[in-house]
């Protein structure tokens, strides 16, 4: 005998339930049910078109402002555009010397949309006559889907809107550009993760900021950005870092108190993986801890950089737990020979909350 529909009022509370704890296992476990029928009754409340009643505002723009539908691949890509704020025009981009010296730019840790816009641009403007840039982890903030208490949630969408303008200015100054992934990309999978079934999880493999790149590549024919891949055996996690020349820009997830001592982390799981590298690093650029630092490693013959952020202070930074101190705003700027970096001639330079330079 088949059953009868779902009652509305238990789908909706399947939903709550999930919104309340977080995910359906949690969920399950609040109202004594086997996580297979919570996963069910979920299933339903979506093909119901109902929403959890303490649904963020940001998730129900995000159904409000989805591009309307078309049979036309061109008119939908119009749209898109649209939506997503792609508007500015872009000058052409530099062409691609290859002089015996060059330089190297590195800009990390954007929090998009919590970027330091005022230092940043004036990074860029500072920056004459650099010939490779490389934008580090965490471009994308992605607080959206984040557990942590933030002051001001942004939708997704105006993230990549301002992902789109910054990877569209370093574009035209720069030959080549390399952009780094980090942790923050993941909240997304991650959000994901606890709401669709594990056979569906595919749909969301694509990193959003490939998918800006790509964008940017279809609709204005940049082509000098590039978006980390994995660099070890082809094993997908290994794409938290990139190497130029003997150079290896990293995003680890690596926290300490010690002033430095991410970067010897970091230096010392790359000696460990030495062997599946594309190349030994001589020189190490810890991104993620938003801190400045230098020195170099006698032992191991590395030159470790901890590298400053363009992002500005946020929430939890300041929280009781004592674990983060303030950012440190600036760049690193390296010189390569032959793909050899300058030892002497590397160095990371600070800025102050406005934007204007002070050397390290």
């Amino acid at each position: 005998m088949p059953q009868p529909p779902l009652d509305r009022m238990l789908a909706q509370a399947a939903l709550d339930a999930v919104q309340q704890h977080g995910t359906i296992a949690l969920a399950a476990v609040a109202l004594k049910m086997a996580p297979s029928t919570l996963q069910s009754r979920v299933r339903t409340a979506t093909g119901y078109g109902l929403r959890a009643s303490g649904q963020p505002a940001y998730e129900a723009l995000a159904d409000e402002s989805v591009p309307p539908l078309s049979s036309v691949f061109d008119d939908r890509w119009d749209t898109f555009t649209k939506w997503i704020g792609r508007t500015r025009s872009m000058r052409a981009a530099p062409k691609v010397t290859k002089p015996k010296r060059r330089i190297i730019d590195h800009y990390s840790d954007l929090h998009i949309p919590h970027m330091n816009e005022a230092a940043f641009y004036n990074a860029l403007a500072l920056n004459h006559g650099g010939h490779h840039a490389v934008i580090g982890g965490d471009s994308l903030n992605a607080g959206a889907a984040s557990r942590f208490i933030e002051s001001d949630i942004v939708h997704p969408r105006d993230e990549m809107a301002m992902l789109t303008v910054v990877l569209q200015a370093v574009a035209e100054r720069y030959e080549e550009v390399d952009v780094n992934i980090g942790n923050h990309v993941d909240r997304f999978r991650k959000y994901f993760g606890q709401r669709l079934p594990p056979y569906m999880m595919f749909l969301c493999r694509l990193n959003p900021i490939q998918f800006v790149v790509d964008g940017l590549r279809m609709e204005h024919g940049i082509t000098n950005i590039r978006v980390a891949k994995p660099v070890i055996d082809d094993l997908s996690s290994s794409n938290w870092m990139t190497f130029v020349g003997d150079c290896a820009f990293t995003h680890g997830e690596s926290h300490s108190k010690l002033h430095l001592r991410p970067a010897e982390n970091v230096a010392a799981w790359l000696r460990r993986w030495q062997r599946h590298l594309p190349v030994q690093p001589r020189v190490v650029v810890q991104e993620h801890n938003h801190r400045a630092g230098m020195a170099y490693d006698d032992a191991a013959g590395v030159l470790l950089l901890q590298a400053p952020c363009f992002s500005q202070n946020v929430s939890y930074q300041t929280g009781p737990d004592l674990k983060y101190g303030p950012n440190q705003i600036g760049y690193i700027r390296l010189t390569q020979e032959n793909g050899r970096t300058l030892i002497n001639e590397s160095r990371f330079y600070l800025m102050d909350e406005g934007g204007e330079a002070r050397v390290a």
